[in-house]
């Protein structure tokens, strides 16, 4: 009897632990550090959480009323302190007071699933994002409202960096890609398949 209620015990524990694992996935981190203040956020599945003082998560909900994944969190230069949050399907959300409201800002955005995001730390209210399937959008406003790069929105974005002369990003098809703030023009600046094919 001790047997069955042990085996019975355990395939019940099993079960109860797995049925959660999916929930407890951590798709992204991200922490500010402001006047000897730690913020840490975390992004699992569809909600956006903050630590706080007690060492604690607490959910941030107010203005996010997105039924798709988040995807990443970004901010501006430390003096502006502007947070943007990507999400599979709705797009964008920004905001100014350290994730405790938040607003969509969707504007100019041909295709709302959306995966990463980079403010300049160069150019004020210069942001770059893209779409998890294709498409790359600038704003020149913080997230105000946003334009496409039209010659991208084939191409799925995989990897943004910005350089104090501009940004490179790369593709799903091996290319290295150059983009001038001044002229917000591109180039392909490295082709994988014909360095090495």
């Amino acid at each position: 009897m001790i047997k069955k209620l042990s085996f019975l015990f355990l395939c019940v524990f099993c079960v109860e632990s797995f049925a959660h694992a999916p929930h407890d996935e951590i798709s992204d981190v991200f922490m500010i550090s402001d006047n000897n203040s730690v913020f840490l956020y975390a992004i699992s599945r569809s909600s956006l959480y903050l630590k706080s003082g007690d060492n604690s998560f607490k959910r941030l909900v107010k203005g996010l009323d997105n039924t798709q994944f988040l995807q990443r969190l970004a901010m501006t230069k430390a003096g502006e302190k502007i947070l943007f949050l990507t999400s599979a399907g709705d797009g964008v959300y920004i905001s100014s007071d350290l994730g405790n409201s938040w607003r969509k800002s969707n504007s100019g955005l041909s295709n709302p699933e959306l995966y990463l995001i980079e403010p300049s730390k160069y150019r004020p209210g210069f942001v770059l994002t893209c779409g998890l399937s294709g498409g790359l959008y600038y704003s020149v406003n913080n997230g105000d409202s946003w334009q496409e790069f039209v010659e991208f929105n084939s191409k799925q974005i995989t990897a943004i960096y910005e350089s104090p002369e501009g940004y490179f990003f790369s593709d799903n098809q091996g290319s290295i890609f150059e983009l001038d703030l001044k002229t917000l023009k591109s180039k392909e600046i490295f082709q994988l398949e014909s360095q090495y094919g």
